[in-house]
């Protein structure tokens, strides 16, 4: 393993709790200090549920940090924009001591998740306005950017489509950290392509973090 000051947003593990799961699974970081590594993790699925209720004194087989992560210039300001789940990276930016402020979404309070993010600047919008402002992400970037922040974009396939689209029109430096199942997380099986991507690219080893001209 890599030692963790070399993190970078987008970076993630691959995870084996089990001999119950036969592959191992990926997860985002979503923070660290010191010698402490934080996964945010949704219950989706058997493995998610089992690693989320892990106990304290049991013990995860990690693999990482894998994949490309983003590294600006450390002067550069960021808006980093996440949808959902897609929020776990973001706050690698915190822990990494880089100038971003953040926009995140979800569809209500009940589903807005942990992200750990300094409120004084976050905006959190959800699709009912029951916390936050009220609507979706891509309603609330163009009036909540400033001119002079690129953009770090992660959520659901619809969001990142969308918010390309925009950062293509206003001629936005954007990059974006990419989902997709993943059975190596070393580029190995070419299992993890994703549609969003103008070519045949891996997204565990040539991403997960690809620049707008990748997308189509």
């Amino acid at each position: 393993m890599q030692g963790l000051t070399q993190i970078l947003p987008g970076h993630f593990f691959m995870i084996k709790i089990d001999e119950n799961f036969g592959f191992r699974h990926p997860f985002s970081v979503h923070r660290y200090s010191g010698e402490q590594i934080e996964f945010l993790v949704e219950e989706r699925g058997a493995f998610s549920a089992s690693l989320a209720r892990l106990e304290e004194g049991k013990t995860a087989d990690l693999t990482g940090p894998l994949g490309n992560g983003f590294n600006p210039d450390r002067g550069q300001k960021i808006l980093a924009v996440g949808g959902g789940i897609g929020c776990a990276p973001l706050a690698v930016f915190e822990s990494c001591g880089f100038n971003a402020r953040y926009l995140v979404g979800a569809k209500n309070s009940m589903s807005v998740p942990g992200y750990n993010l300094p409120p004084g600047k976050t905006l959190v919008v959800t699709e009912d306005g029951s916390q936050g402002g009220k609507g979706l992400v891509t309603d609330n970037f163009s009036k909540y950017r400033n001119p002079e922040e690129i953009v770090f974009a992660c959520g659901p396939p619809v969001m990142l489509e969308k918010l390309a689209g925009i950062c293509r029109e206003k001629k936005i430096d954007s990059y974006f950290c990419l989902e997709a199942y993943m059975v190596c997380g070393i580029g190995a099986c070419a299992g993890c392509v994703s549609p969003l991507l103008k070519e045949r690219k891996k997204v565990c080893a040539e991403g997960p973090v690809f620049r707008l001209e990748d997308l189509n």
